[in-house]
């Protein structure tokens, strides 16, 4: 079930609004996925590999295994991904940041606004010796935000070198929830 989800994940971590080809290029991965995981399963069937508890139901393991395979692919080409695409409804928008960012290219990962760092206003921003990592993002650097004289420490990070499930947030910048963030 997690080959089959992961690779309509995958490519839905590229999606953008607007992208002719993205439900295709979803809908191919999900097949994708799917396929892999039943050739995993029936490989691993046809060594006697494929054994344990099953689900009620079932009346053996090689069948559990590939209905929650193509069910993992399904639901998360039919929920997961579409869902962190930005403005999946349509465009975007311009998005302001009372920190001196504005862009109209902000890409959205976990509920956080990703700007490019070249939207930020000169300045602003000091960079910290704080690091944290995210297994799915990699190593993020953080930075102080300098606003009217205040200096907020640790309020914004970004992923130099994002691992590749995180490429989006590449060049990008986030802000902690205090930062007041609006659509306009």
């Amino acid at each position: 079930m997690v080959l089959a989800g992961a690779w309509p994940w995958l490519v839905g971590q590229d999606l953008r609004a607007g992208d002719r080809s993205a439900a295709g290029r979803l809908g191919g991965a999900g097949a994708a996925g799917a396929a892999v995981a039943a050739l995993v399963t029936l490989g691993l069937s046809a060594v006697e590999l494929l054994q344990g508890p099953m689900l009620p139901g079932f009346s053996d393991a090689t069948s559990e295994a590939l209905v929650l395979g193509g069910t993992g692919a399904g639901a998360v080409r039919a929920g997961g991904p579409a869902a962190g695409v930005p403005g999946a409804g349509g465009p975007v928008g311009v998005v302001r940041l009372a920190a001196g960012a504005s862009s109209d290219d902000v890409v959205l990962v976990e509920g956080n606004a990703y700007f490019p760092v070249s939207a930020v206003r000169p300045g602003v921003l000091t960079l910290s010796t704080t690091r944290t990592v995210c297994p799915w993002k990699g190593v993020a650097s953080y930075y102080a935000i300098g606003i009217d004289g205040q200096q907020l420490p640790d309020a914004a990070w970004s992923y130099p070198h994002p691992l590749p499930f995180a490429r989006r947030v590449r060049g990008r910048i986030a802000f902690e929830s205090t930062i007041d963030v609006r659509r306009e």
